[in-house]
C-alpha cells in the first residue's frame, strides 16, 4: 500500500499524541490481535512519517489507519505493480 501524504501522517500523529515509538507499539498490538507473530519496526513508522519510505504492507497500513482512527483508504492507497515476470521459456529451434 502506498502512503498518500507523509505530512498528513505527521499531523495526525501529533494531533492524536503519538510519537514514532508509541505509534509503532500501538500498531504492533493491533497487528498481533490477528497474528501473534506480526511486527512493525519503529524505523518503518519513522520512515513513513518522514517520507523516506512510501509503502507498507497492507496489514500494516490498515493497522496504522485503525490506530489513528482514520477510515480505510484515507492514508494509504492500493499500489498496483506493472512489473511482469516471465513464467515459462519457449525453446527456440537451433
Amino acid at each position: 500500500m502506498k502512503l498518500k501524504d507523509a505530512q498528513f501522517l505527521q499531523v495526525l500523529m501529533t494531533h492524536r499524541g503519538y510519537t514514532v515509538r508509541s505509534l509503532a507499539d500501538a500498531v504492533e498490538r493491533q497487528l498481533r490481535k490477528k497474528d501473534r507473530k506480526a511486527t512493525v519496526s519503529h524505523s518503518t513508522i519513522g520512515h513513513l512519517r518522514s517520507g523516506e519510505r512510501r509503502t507498507a504492507k497492507p496489514e500494516v497500513a490498515r493497522a496504522i489507519e485503525d490506530v489513528l482512527n482514520e477510515p480505510r483508504g484515507s492514508l494509504f492507497s492500493a499500489e498496483v505493480s506493472i512489473i511482469q515476470r516471465e513464467t515459462s521459456r519457449k525453446k527456440v529451434p537451433a
